[in-house]
């Protein structure tokens, strides 16, 4: 029997090197760029090799999916459908941006294979894990913390709500590009601190692992918080409450815990009907949020232009490059989102106050020229400067961000720690796989940090 699957295991790989390597000659006959072609070719593999056993890869594909969208799909509809490629400069920085996308994707489809073996022959099997994991819920304190945590959300939630309000208040009577210029909150200091609570208390709840039933209200409670910051006129806050509750289901759903089935066959065929359909929604409302004529055009030609518009990501690796001379040397850019949240949290202003000459709230020179934001920066220089102090921006990349502060090996570096959770989970206690889970949550699932969005 053994024999058996790994003589089947072999044939799969060899099935996968095949349709690999023809897509990529025929990409490359038919006169695709040979560097997209291995861009391309490597994310087919790491998504077959996801694909091949994707109850325990699931994760992995949706990191690939999402990879796809905000990197690769740019590139993709300017390749195989002739759509305009932002900030092409010339075939070098191209090229450049091809290159490191699949310096990126071969440590991902490594750094995978690393944390199954890890799984497969260090960790133990799956039913060993789902049960320490079913020990650890049923545990009095982390009962304890689940009800507690569950209470605190309930209560906070409502000036999370409030919050959010005022934001798309002052847009409806301003606009969407004088927020990021404009923008001071007129809600009080202690409805913001006792707002900026319910997500914390949200991901602890998650973190103990609630059952299926219990949970419910929490995630439609959150899911509604999403989609209410669509009256903002910002794409960026409801994609990524859609990308975590997306990942933390499908989760649950590898996990097994409580022998809960959190996919059902419904659930699938809904998703894949809702999901084209939310693709065109959030392509027309880049459109309407800037009070713009709608782009007409078939189903497939706005799908096209979503994913035109989502691929711009990739477009600040060239930017890096082209405009990399004039950028601060000692602005740590990769690590922008964890000090602008150190200097922002408001619980963490509660203990300490920081004084950096500047403002996260609005586009500045000051702060594109003292900090440490790359997609300041990137759009400081790469737009006219009334057009960036207007509120719009280009965006940022952590490909980008990662090869400006430590070259190559950067790149190399940032791909294995996304399996860093597959490897430690049974190791983490309750306050640090919630750490791990607020920062998923509230960082794009690639770090694609974008004004534009």
């Amino acid at each position: 029997m053994e024999a058996m699957t790994i003589e089947r295991k072999s044939l799969s790989m060899g099935a996968l090197l095949v349709v690999v390597w023809l897509f990529f000659g025929l990409s490359v006959v038919f006169g695709i760029d040979l560097y997209f072609a291995v861009a391309m070719s490597l994310w087919t593999a790491a998504f077959f090799y996801a694909l091949s056993n994707i109850e325990k890869r699931m994760l992995f594909a949706v990191f690939l999916v999402a990879f796809f969208t905000f990197l690769l799909s740019g590139h993709f509809v300017y390749e195989y459908f002739g759509e305009p490629l932002n900030y092409y400069f010339n075939y070098d920085f191209y090229r450049h941006s091809n290159v490191l996308m699949s310096v990126s994707l071969i440590c991902l489809l490594l750094s995978q294979m690393v944390a199954d073996y890890w799984q497969n022959h260090v960790r133990g099997g799956a039913k060993k894990r789902q049960d320490s994991w079913e020990e650890y819920a049923n545990r009095e304190i982390i009962r304890i913390i689940r009800t507690v945590s569950r209470w605190g959300f309930y209560l906070t939630f409502p000036f999370l709500v409030m919050t959010v309000l005022d934001k798309a208040l002052f847009v409806t009577g301003s606009g969407y590009a004088a927020y990021y210029v404009e923008y001071i909150s007129s809600v009080s200091y202690p409805v913001r601190l006792l707002g900026s609570m319910a997500p914390y208390a949200f991901f602890v709840f998650l973190a103990t692992m609630p059952k299926k039933l219990e949970a419910l209200i929490p995630l439609v409670l959150y899911a509604l918080q999403g989609a209410a910051t669509l009256l903002t006129a910002r794409r960026i806050n409801f994609v990524t409450v859609v990308l975590f509750l997306i990942f933390y289901v499908m989760m649950r759903q590898v996990m097994g815990i409580y022998g809960e089935n959190w996919i059902s066959k419904k659930t699938v065929i809904m998703a894949v009907i809702v999901f084209p359909l939310m693709l065109i929604f959030l392509y027309q409302f880049n459109y309407t949020r800037l009070g713009q004529m709608e782009e007409a055009g078939s189903f497939m030609e706005q799908l096209i232009g979503f994913f035109r518009q989502q691929g711009i990501s990739a477009s600040v690796i060239r930017l890096e490059k082209f405009y990399g001379i004039y950028l601060s040397p000692d602005a740590p850019y990769s690590f922008y989102g964890i000090v602008k949240w150190i200097r922002t949290n408001s619980i963490v202003n509660l203990f300490a106050t920081f004084d950096y000459g500047y403002s996260y709230a609005q586009n500045s020179v000051a702060i594109a020229v003292q900090g440490n934001s790359l997609a300041h920066a990137m759009s400081y220089m790469a737009l006219a400067l009334n057009r960036y102090q207007q509120g719009f921006g280009v965006g940022s990349c952590y490909i980008a961000e990662l090869f400006y502060d430590f070259g190559i090996g950067g790149v190399f570096v940032k791909a294995p720690r996304w399996n860093f959770d597959i490897i430690v989970t049974p190791f983490l206690t309750l306050a640090m796989w919630a750490a791990l889970a607020l920062i998923f949550g509230l960082s794009h699932l690639i770090y694609a940090r974008r004004r534009s969005v």
